[in-house]
Protein backbone atom coordinates (compact mmCIF):
# COMPACT_ATOMS: atom_id res chain seq x y z
CA UNK A 1 0.00 0.00 0.00
CA UNK A 2 1.47 3.60 -0.73
CA UNK A 3 1.30 5.95 1.59
CA UNK A 4 -1.14 8.63 0.91
CA UNK A 5 0.93 11.46 2.58
CA UNK A 6 4.69 12.35 2.31
CA UNK A 7 6.51 12.50 6.06
CA UNK A 8 8.46 15.38 6.04
CA UNK A 9 9.45 18.76 7.55
CA UNK A 10 9.57 20.58 3.36
CA UNK A 11 6.74 22.44 2.51
CA UNK A 12 6.17 19.86 -0.30
CA UNK A 13 4.85 17.60 3.01
CA UNK A 14 1.53 19.83 2.46
CA UNK A 15 1.14 17.96 -1.07
CA UNK A 16 -1.30 15.28 -0.48
CA UNK A 17 0.79 11.95 -2.76
CA UNK A 18 -1.08 11.12 -5.04
CA UNK A 19 -1.56 14.93 -6.28
CA UNK A 20 2.56 14.95 -6.03
CA UNK A 21 2.85 12.17 -8.11
CA UNK A 22 0.35 13.14 -11.16
CA UNK A 23 2.52 16.22 -11.28
CA UNK A 24 5.64 14.24 -10.93
CA UNK A 25 4.54 12.14 -13.44
CA UNK A 26 3.67 14.69 -15.81
CA UNK A 27 6.81 17.10 -15.40
CA UNK A 28 9.20 13.75 -16.08
CA UNK A 29 7.34 13.58 -19.96
CA UNK A 30 10.05 14.03 -22.74
CA UNK A 31 10.24 14.34 -26.45
CA UNK A 32 13.24 12.81 -26.00
CA UNK A 33 14.91 9.46 -25.05
CA UNK A 34 17.24 8.85 -22.35
CA UNK A 35 19.99 6.74 -23.20
CA UNK A 36 20.69 4.94 -19.59
CA UNK A 37 24.42 4.30 -20.64
CA UNK A 38 25.22 7.90 -21.61
CA UNK A 39 22.88 9.16 -18.91
CA UNK A 40 25.21 7.53 -16.49
CA UNK A 41 28.16 8.44 -18.33
CA UNK A 42 27.36 12.28 -17.27
CA UNK A 43 26.64 11.74 -14.12
CA UNK A 44 30.23 10.29 -13.83
CA UNK A 45 31.46 13.35 -15.04
CA UNK A 46 29.48 15.54 -13.32
CA UNK A 47 30.90 13.67 -9.57
CA UNK A 48 34.58 14.45 -11.47
CA UNK A 49 33.50 18.36 -12.02
CA UNK A 50 32.36 18.61 -8.14
CA UNK A 51 35.68 16.69 -7.02
CA UNK A 52 38.28 19.21 -8.72
CA UNK A 53 35.60 21.84 -7.18
CA UNK A 54 36.23 20.10 -3.63
CA UNK A 55 39.95 20.30 -4.06
CA UNK A 56 39.48 24.30 -4.33
CA UNK A 57 37.41 24.58 -1.11
CA UNK A 58 37.39 22.84 2.05
CA UNK A 59 35.24 20.01 2.26
CA UNK A 60 33.01 21.40 5.17
CA UNK A 61 31.83 24.50 2.97
CA UNK A 62 31.57 23.04 -0.11
CA UNK A 63 27.43 22.25 0.82
CA UNK A 64 25.55 20.40 -1.13
CA UNK A 65 23.69 23.20 -2.48
CA UNK A 66 26.92 24.08 -4.00
CA UNK A 67 26.99 20.69 -5.19
CA UNK A 68 24.41 20.68 -7.24
CA UNK A 69 24.68 24.20 -8.77
CA UNK A 70 27.95 23.04 -9.98
CA UNK A 71 26.35 20.01 -11.49
CA UNK A 72 23.57 23.03 -13.17
CA UNK A 73 25.96 25.05 -14.38
CA UNK A 74 28.02 22.24 -15.74
CA UNK A 75 25.06 20.76 -17.86
CA UNK A 76 24.41 24.15 -19.32
CA UNK A 77 27.59 24.17 -21.19
CA UNK A 78 27.55 20.40 -22.08
CA UNK A 79 26.35 19.64 -25.39
CA UNK A 80 25.25 16.04 -23.97
CA UNK A 81 21.37 15.44 -24.93
CA UNK A 82 21.28 13.86 -21.58
CA UNK A 83 21.55 17.34 -20.14
CA UNK A 84 17.83 17.63 -19.50
CA UNK A 85 17.02 14.49 -18.05
CA UNK A 86 20.49 15.19 -15.47
CA UNK A 87 18.53 18.22 -15.04
CA UNK A 88 15.68 16.47 -13.91
CA UNK A 89 17.43 14.05 -12.17
CA UNK A 90 19.06 16.67 -10.11
CA UNK A 91 15.49 18.18 -9.15
CA UNK A 92 14.13 15.18 -7.75
CA UNK A 93 17.08 14.28 -5.88
CA UNK A 94 18.03 17.66 -3.89
CA UNK A 95 14.72 17.66 -2.25
CA UNK A 96 13.25 15.99 0.76
CA UNK A 97 13.54 12.30 1.05
CA UNK A 98 9.21 11.96 0.60
CA UNK A 99 9.93 14.37 -3.16
CA UNK A 100 12.73 11.57 -4.02
CA UNK A 101 11.27 8.56 -3.63
CA UNK A 102 8.07 9.90 -5.95
CA UNK A 103 10.42 11.63 -8.23
CA UNK A 104 12.37 8.12 -9.07
CA UNK A 105 9.24 6.18 -9.67
CA UNK A 106 8.17 9.20 -12.09
CA UNK A 107 11.45 9.27 -13.83
CA UNK A 108 11.65 5.91 -14.45
CA UNK A 109 7.73 5.48 -15.39
CA UNK A 110 7.11 8.37 -17.92
CA UNK A 111 10.29 8.46 -19.70
CA UNK A 112 11.48 6.59 -22.64
CA UNK A 113 14.82 4.82 -22.07
CA UNK A 114 17.22 3.33 -24.70
CA UNK A 115 18.58 0.02 -23.49
CA UNK A 116 20.88 -2.07 -25.21
CA UNK A 117 20.50 -5.50 -25.24
CA UNK A 118 24.02 -5.80 -23.75
CA UNK A 119 23.56 -2.94 -21.15
CA UNK A 120 19.97 -4.84 -20.15
CA UNK A 121 21.73 -7.81 -19.05
CA UNK A 122 24.57 -6.02 -16.94
CA UNK A 123 21.61 -4.66 -15.10
CA UNK A 124 19.72 -7.66 -15.11
CA UNK A 125 22.47 -10.01 -13.56
CA UNK A 126 23.11 -7.13 -11.38
CA UNK A 127 26.78 -6.62 -12.84
CA UNK A 128 26.57 -3.03 -13.14
CA UNK A 129 28.88 -1.16 -11.74
CA UNK A 130 27.47 2.04 -13.33
CA UNK A 131 24.27 2.54 -11.32
CA UNK A 132 23.66 2.06 -7.32
CA UNK A 133 21.77 -1.15 -5.79
CA UNK A 134 18.87 0.88 -5.30
CA UNK A 135 18.61 2.97 -8.79
CA UNK A 136 18.86 -0.35 -10.32
CA UNK A 137 16.00 -2.28 -8.48
CA UNK A 138 13.62 1.08 -9.21
CA UNK A 139 14.34 1.04 -12.75
CA UNK A 140 13.74 -2.79 -13.33
CA UNK A 141 9.89 -2.26 -11.42
CA UNK A 142 9.26 0.83 -13.29
CA UNK A 143 10.67 1.35 -16.75
CA UNK A 144 7.50 0.99 -19.02
CA UNK A 145 8.87 2.60 -22.40
CA UNK A 146 12.08 1.04 -23.99
CA UNK A 147 13.88 1.79 -27.74
CA UNK A 148 16.54 -1.19 -28.62
CA UNK A 149 18.98 -0.03 -30.61
CA UNK A 150 20.37 -2.83 -33.12
CA UNK A 151 23.07 -2.96 -35.47
CA UNK A 152 22.69 -4.15 -39.31
CA UNK A 153 25.55 -6.54 -38.32
CA UNK A 154 24.32 -9.73 -36.87
CA UNK A 155 20.88 -8.24 -36.36
CA UNK A 156 18.96 -11.41 -36.55
CA UNK A 157 21.22 -12.86 -33.32
CA UNK A 158 19.86 -9.28 -32.07
CA UNK A 159 16.25 -10.09 -32.50
CA UNK A 160 16.44 -13.04 -30.84
CA UNK A 161 17.46 -11.31 -27.10
CA UNK A 162 14.41 -9.83 -27.31
CA UNK A 163 12.56 -11.54 -24.98
CA UNK A 164 14.86 -10.14 -21.94
CA UNK A 165 12.91 -7.43 -22.13
CA UNK A 166 10.29 -8.95 -20.35
CA UNK A 167 12.67 -8.97 -17.21
CA UNK A 168 11.23 -5.54 -17.35
CA UNK A 169 8.01 -6.29 -15.34
CA UNK A 170 6.17 -2.49 -16.21
CA UNK A 171 7.31 -3.09 -19.86
CA UNK A 172 4.31 -1.61 -21.98
CA UNK A 173 6.11 -0.08 -25.58
CA UNK A 174 9.19 -1.71 -27.15
CA UNK A 175 10.50 0.32 -30.86
CA UNK A 176 13.53 -1.38 -32.63
CA UNK A 177 15.37 1.15 -33.43
CA UNK A 178 18.04 0.55 -36.88
CA UNK A 179 20.00 3.72 -36.69
CA UNK A 180 23.57 2.94 -36.84
CA UNK A 181 26.28 0.37 -38.49
CA UNK A 182 27.59 -0.87 -34.78
CA UNK A 183 24.46 -0.07 -32.12
CA UNK A 184 27.88 0.59 -29.64
CA UNK A 185 28.24 3.89 -31.38
CA UNK A 186 26.16 5.52 -28.72
CA UNK A 187 26.39 9.24 -30.92
CA UNK A 188 24.78 8.19 -33.95
CA UNK A 189 21.36 7.52 -31.94
CA UNK A 190 18.62 8.76 -33.04
CA UNK A 191 15.92 10.11 -30.97
CA UNK A 192 11.97 8.76 -31.46
CA UNK A 193 10.46 10.18 -34.76
CA UNK A 194 8.23 10.09 -37.57
CA UNK A 195 10.36 7.24 -39.04
CA UNK A 196 8.07 4.23 -37.46
CA UNK A 197 6.80 1.60 -38.94
CA UNK A 198 4.02 -1.19 -38.01
CA UNK A 199 5.61 -4.23 -37.09
CA UNK A 200 4.33 -6.95 -39.98
CA UNK A 201 2.40 -9.84 -39.34
CA UNK A 202 5.16 -12.46 -39.96
CA UNK A 203 7.75 -10.36 -37.89
CA UNK A 204 4.70 -10.69 -34.89
CA UNK A 205 4.76 -14.29 -35.19
CA UNK A 206 8.19 -15.42 -35.15
CA UNK A 207 8.80 -13.04 -31.99
CA UNK A 208 5.76 -14.86 -30.35
CA UNK A 209 7.03 -17.93 -31.14
CA UNK A 210 10.63 -17.08 -29.11
CA UNK A 211 8.96 -16.27 -26.44
CA UNK A 212 8.59 -12.63 -26.69
CA UNK A 213 4.82 -11.35 -25.65
CA UNK A 214 4.18 -9.25 -28.26
CA UNK A 215 -0.09 -9.28 -27.31
CA UNK A 216 0.80 -7.15 -24.03
CA UNK A 217 3.35 -4.73 -25.86
CA UNK A 218 2.98 -2.03 -28.05
CA UNK A 219 5.64 -2.64 -30.83
CA UNK A 220 7.09 -0.60 -33.12
CA UNK A 221 9.89 -0.45 -35.72
CA UNK A 222 11.96 2.99 -36.13
CA UNK A 223 14.57 3.17 -39.03
CA UNK A 224 17.02 5.46 -39.79
CA UNK A 225 16.30 6.84 -43.83
CA UNK A 226 19.06 8.63 -43.69
CA UNK A 227 21.43 5.78 -42.48
CA UNK A 228 24.63 4.97 -45.26
CA UNK A 229 23.62 0.90 -44.69
CA UNK A 230 21.56 1.08 -48.12
CA UNK A 231 20.94 -2.36 -47.69
CA UNK A 232 18.65 -1.89 -44.68
CA UNK A 233 17.49 1.65 -45.75
CA UNK A 234 13.57 1.08 -45.99
CA UNK A 235 12.44 1.73 -49.05
CA UNK A 236 9.80 5.10 -49.57
CA UNK A 237 6.37 3.55 -49.42
CA UNK A 238 5.33 0.65 -47.25
CA UNK A 239 7.79 -2.52 -48.86
CA UNK A 240 10.33 -2.02 -46.03
CA UNK A 241 10.02 -6.06 -45.68
CA UNK A 242 11.95 -7.16 -48.23
CA UNK A 243 15.15 -6.29 -45.68
CA UNK A 244 13.18 -7.94 -42.97
CA UNK A 245 13.22 -11.10 -45.02
CA UNK A 246 16.56 -11.05 -45.69
CA UNK A 247 18.70 -10.34 -42.49
CA UNK A 248 16.01 -11.45 -39.52
CA UNK A 249 13.43 -13.97 -40.29
CA UNK A 250 16.15 -16.96 -41.12
CA UNK A 251 17.53 -16.51 -38.02
CA UNK A 252 14.09 -16.15 -35.98
CA UNK A 253 12.50 -19.48 -38.05
CA UNK A 254 16.26 -21.44 -37.16
CA UNK A 255 15.91 -20.47 -33.34
CA UNK A 256 12.04 -21.44 -32.97
CA UNK A 257 13.02 -24.73 -34.66
CA UNK A 258 15.51 -25.21 -32.30
CA UNK A 259 13.75 -23.74 -28.78
CA UNK A 260 10.87 -26.04 -30.50
CA UNK A 261 12.88 -29.33 -30.92
CA UNK A 262 14.13 -28.84 -27.62
CA UNK A 263 11.21 -28.28 -25.51
CA UNK A 264 9.31 -31.44 -27.26
CA UNK A 265 12.90 -33.26 -25.90
CA UNK A 266 12.35 -32.34 -22.69
CA UNK A 267 9.30 -33.06 -22.57
CA UNK A 268 7.45 -36.06 -20.14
Amino acid sequence: MEPTSITSKSPISLIPAEILNMILRYAMRSETSVHLELFVQLGHRLQDVCDAKITEHSQQDFSEILRTDVKRWFLSRTGSTQGEHYQDWLLINATCRGFRKWGKKAFFSEKVFVIRPAFLKSICDATTRVMSAANVAIARRRIQHVIVPLAVVGMGGQFITLPRYHALPSLRSLSLQYSCTNARVLSHLMPPGPNRYPVPKELETLLREIGLRVDQLQLDLEMDEKSNESDWRPPRGSNYTDSLTKHVYPCLRAFSFIKAREATRIRP
